[in-house]
């Protein structure tokens, strides 16, 4: 796992950021390079050679070229192994060698030796590397090798992807072992200098060769520091650091692949994903170290809450590099996941169901019910210019957004502190700021437009908590993986809600983003001009614009295609007289320095 700088360091090394990005505009667009190579570059040997594993091979995906390794008797247990951020397939070496030896057969791509997307020998492309990026290169690779069931192990990063493939293909799962998993961060408990990598063209600037010098040294002494107190062979911390290096320091493909997994993989929020592992009959476990300082205790206990069913395992004195530094241990619970380590979903329908609605998940879902269900009612007022009298079920709506989003709210920041920094680092959070927007909205006079992002928003959540959570509910899987014709129905409908959802988010959160900055706004003006809303409402809502211009990839494209056309209707236009020429770049310079003036303001105040 990368680890993060201290403001001090950041400061450092954000001196000449805008002379290194000038510098590598240029290679903006082009595939990146794989480990291949950049070995064949050097012309020597490495740490971490193209055949580190045996039985090793390329698969051609959608989206480049992924090396991956098929280990032990083909006959044996299936058992893939997803890595972490910054480590490639080599942080498996003793796991993967022992479980392949003792009759296992073991997949390695995006971990023990299959590598991730722009880690190790895989080409990596230059797309947005999120969740669904990963869930589709390993889909695609377990179709490549003609897997359809099998066990999953996932390390840090690897357990966030792992954890969105099942909440994906559930029934493609047999068990799932986290090691130290990802995507259970209280958002307080991400660095501040996290959020630098979600800017515009941060992948660029952080894996230009200067930068990726400082930060291969930096890493390498953070792994060091780690394996300092553990009875590591010297030859291995040898290796690991060695190999650290090599993709920090020579593969820009790697840094940039690594950039773009910081800016697009969620490192919190994914409850859900973990949460739908409740209702799964097949095993779930949990290991981690009680010394490890980038996933914390915090993580283990929202893993118990969302997943009461799986078993947990701490490693006392264990650091982030368990996986290397407590291989026997690690095999030890690998090995224990032939049989059931925990008991199977309850068996009986109203069982199911009063754990279902017991938890809080179940309560954020009723929100976003009520809000689609009131909204279907105020529709027909706003249809017949009659918003007034609909405003008692405007008013309902938004109270259901107000419990979705409180409830994860309260989810991600258990412990309030009364400090600067911990309010500052909770404002700037999303659901917070959509929170606060509710609150907002709900006072506030009727209007169609602030409902519609949210009414989509409830209505993606709340289908994919039905595929998740209530079908298995009412179509259990059947303990042993037993066919079954109605876990079968149940199965083939969550197939086909998922792949609605996936076929049409994008498409969706896209027009939210043209909502939000056209509908919205644009309400917004024409109420204070008419004195229809209050004067205030633009200011207050320019401000949430502004995060969601700093945060979100589809709000950035909005503006850009709105400047465009305005650019081309004014600047471009010689009918349009010279002096409204200016005042259009005077009023558009100013917007742009308050947008970006959103969250780089209060990090630069914490710099100096």
């Amino acid at each position: 796992m990368v680890s993060f700088l201290t403001v001090s360091e950041a400061a450092l090394a954000g001196l000449g950021a805008q002379k290194i990005y000038r510098s590598i505009t240029a290679e903006r667009g082009l595939p990146l390079p794989s480990l291949r190579a950049v070995v064949q570059q050097l012309g020597r040997n490495c740490a971490y050679p193209e055949d580190y594993y045996p039985g090793g091979a390329y698969a051609e995906l959608p989206f480049g070229d992924t090396h991956y390794f098929l280990l032990g008797p083909d006959n044996g247990k299936k058992v893939v192994l997803v890595h972490g951020l910054s480590t490639p397939a080599s942080v498996y070496s003793k796991v993967a060698r022992h479980l392949a030896e003792s009759g296992h057969r073991i997949l390695l791509y995006a971990s023990t030796r299959q590598d991730l997307y722009s880690r190790g020998y895989s080409v990596g492309p230059p797309v947005e590397h999120d969740p669904l990026f990963y869930v589709s290169q390993l889909d695609s690779l377990l179709q490549h090798v003609g897997w359809k069931k099998c066990n999953f192990v996932g390390l840090s990063l690897g357990g966030a992807i792992v954890a969105s493939y099942a909440y994906r293909y559930p029934e493609l799962v047999e068990s799932i072992t986290f090691i130290a998993p990802g995507g259970l961060l209280l958002p307080s408990e991400v660095p501040w200098i996290g959020k630098i990598f979600l800017a515009p063209y941060s992948e660029d600037i952080f894996s230009h060769k200067s930068m990726r010098s400082y930060f291969s040294s930096k890493n390498i002494e953070s792994m060091k520091a780690e394996f300092k107190d553990e009875k590591c062979v010297p030859s291995s911390v040898e290796e690991a650091t060695e190999i650290l290096a090599l993709q920090f320091f020579h593969h820009a493909g790697y840094a940039r692949g690594l950039m773009s997994t910081l800016k697009y993989f969620p490192l919190t929020g994914l409850q859900t994903q973990y949460a739908a592992l409740q209702h799964q009959s097949f095993p779930v476990q949990l290991i981690w170290g009680t010394k490890d300082t980038v996933i914390r205790a915090t993580t283990v206990n929202t893993f118990q809450e969302l997943v009461p069913r799986g078993k947990v395992t701490v490693l006392e004195g264990a650091t982030h590099s368990l996986v290397m530094t407590h291989p026997e241990a690690i095999i030890a619970r690998l090995e224990g996941c032939r049989s059931p380590l925990m008991p199977a979903a309850p068996s009986t329908l109203s069982s199911r169901l009063q754990t279902l609605v017991k938890g809080p998940q179940f309560v954020w879902w009723l929100g976003h019910v009520t809000l689609l269900v009131c909204t279907a009612f105020y529709l027909p007022y706003w249809l017949t210019f009659n918003s007034k009298a609909g405003a008692h079920w405007y008013s309902r709506a938004f109270l259901g957004a107000l419990v979705s989003y409180g409830v994860v709210v309260y989810k991600s920041f258990p412990h309030i502190k009364l400090e600067a920094q911990f309010l500052q680092s909770v404002l700037v959070e999303e659901n917070v700021q959509y929170f606060l927007m509710a609150i907002f909205w709900w006072r506030s006079t009727p209007m169609i437009a602030p409902l519609i992002p949210y009414a989509i928003f409830a209505f993606f959540n709340a289908l994919n908590f039905t595929r998740s959570n209530l079908l298995p509910v009412f179509f259990p899987a059947s303990i042993g993986g037993a066919a079954d014709a109605k876990a079968s129905q149940g199965a083939a409908l969550a197939r086909k809600i998922q792949a609605w959802t996936d076929k049409n988010h994008s498409t969706a959160m896209a027009f939210v983003a043209y909502v939000e900055v056209i509908g919205v706004m644009g309400s917004l003006i024409l109420g204070a001009i008419t004195f229809q809303s209050s004067l205030l409402s633009p200011i207050v809502y320019a401000n949430f614009l502004r995060f969601r211009y700093f945060f979100s990839i589809h709000t950035r494209a909005a503006f850009a295609l709105i400047r465009a056309r305005l650019d081309a209707q004014i600047v471009g236009n010689p009918k349009v007289p010279p002096k409204a020429v200016k005042a259009y770049e005077i009023a558009r310079g100013a917007i742009t320095r308050f947008g970006m003036a959103a969250v780089q303001q209060p990090a630069a105040d914490r710099a100096q």
